[in-house]
C-alpha cells in the first residue's frame, strides 16, 4: 500500500487520506480539489507562463457548491418523479450554465493546447482530464 509522509516521521495511507477526504462537505471538497489539481499543474508543468496559469484556472472552474447542491437535489427530485414545474426551469438553468462552463472549458483546452503546441487529447491526457460521458 502507497503511503504519504505529511510531515517528518508520520505516514499514512492514501486510502486513510481518501477515508478523510470523503468526509469533507461538497465546498471543502472542491476547495481540496482545486488545490490538488493546482499542485498536479505543476508537478506536470513546473513552469507556467501568466497565460498558461489563466487558462489553466479556467479550465478547472465548475459549477459554484451551492449550484452543485442544488444541482444534485433537482435530479434526484427528477429520479424520484416529483419535480415540479418551477423547479424543472431551475434544473434546466442550471444545466444550461453547467454546459456553457463546459463549451468554456474546451474553448480553454484548445488555446492552451495551440500555446503548447500538441493536439487537445495530448493536453487532455497530461492534466489528467477525461472526457465526460454523456448522460
Amino acid at each position: 500500500m502507497t503511503t504519504i509522509e505529511i510531515k517528518p516521521g508520520t505516514r499514512v495511507g492514501i486510502d486513510d487520506i481518501l477515508t478523510g477526504v470523503a468526509g469533507l462537505d461538497i465546498e471543502e471538497l472542491d476547495k481540496f480539489v482545486d488545490k490538488l489539481l493546482v499542485l498536479r499543474a505543476k508537478r506536470v508543468a513546473p513552469n507556467l507562463s501568466k497565460e498558461e496559469t489563466t487558462l489553466l484556472k479556467k479550465i478547472n472552474r465548475g459549477l459554484p457548491s451551492d449550484k452543485k447542491k442544488q444541482l444534485v437535489l433537482l435530479e434526484a427530485k427528477r429520479s424520484e418523479g416529483i419535480l415540479n414545474e418551477k423547479d424543472q426551469q431551475e434544473l434546466l438553468r442550471i444545466i444550461d450554465e453547467l454546459e456553457q462552463l463546459n463549451v468554456e472549458r474546451v474553448q480553454h483546452l484548445g488555446e492552451l493546447a495551440v500555446m503548447r503546441g500538441i493536439p487537445v487529447r495530448v493536453l487532455m491526457e497530461q492534466l489528467g482530464i477525461r472526457p465526460q460521458p454523456y448522460a
